[in-house]
């Protein structure tokens, strides 16, 4: 059988998805010893070309974190009218360990 009919007929089975070099491969198996680029210049000729196929992108799921407020001591009981009764600053960068909260 001649080495394209072979190769066209590799290429149908396998519903157009294999390239040259798993043709070759499967040429090889069987017991032709042919090189991958005179299957892709076969290829080439016949016009028969590969699907290309977009590989899935595994993304690790993220973590979610769970935002722990401390106990709001100051519920917001203050005069406008007397200073330094109130100081106030924000220690969200700090972590917190949710067994000193209880």
């Amino acid at each position: 059988m001649n080495l394209a009919l072979k190769i066209k007929n590799i290429f149908t089975n396998n519903n157009g998805i294999y390239g040259s070099p798993r043709i070759r491969i499967i040429l090889n198996n069987q017991g032709l010893e042919v090189s991958q680029t005179k299957v892709a210049r076969i290829m080439k000729i016949f016009k028969l070309y590969s699907i290309i196929r977009v590989k899935k992108m595994y993304r690790k799921p993220k973590e979610i974190k769970t935002i722990t407020h401390g106990p709001n001591y100051v519920n917001r009981n203050w005069s406008i009218f007397l200073k330094n009764e109130c100081w106030v600053t924000d220690v969200s960068y700090i972590p917190l360990i949710k067994s000193l909260l209880i």
